[in-house]
């Protein structure tokens, strides 16, 4: 019977130590997500500003409205 418990005791610390390991790696892909967003939206500011920069003679007003 000892035997037994002791099955289930190991058993359950194992799960318990996989679910710490899947809740550290979700919050390190949801941090990743959110850089992610963030680079994303860097890269599409200055893509703007880069498209603005470069018609800024010619089509100034369209390319701000755009």
């Amino acid at each position: 019977m000892a035997t037994l418990l002791e099955i289930l005791q190991t058993r359950v610390e194992i799960v318990a130590t996989e679910f710490e390991e899947e809740r550290l790696r979700l919050r390190e892909l949801v941090v990743f997500g959110i850089l992610t967003l963030f680079f994303v939206g860097v890269g599409l500011t200055l893509l703007t500003l880069f498209v603005v920069v470069l018609y800024w003679d010619s089509h100034r007003i369209a390319v701000l409205g755009w």
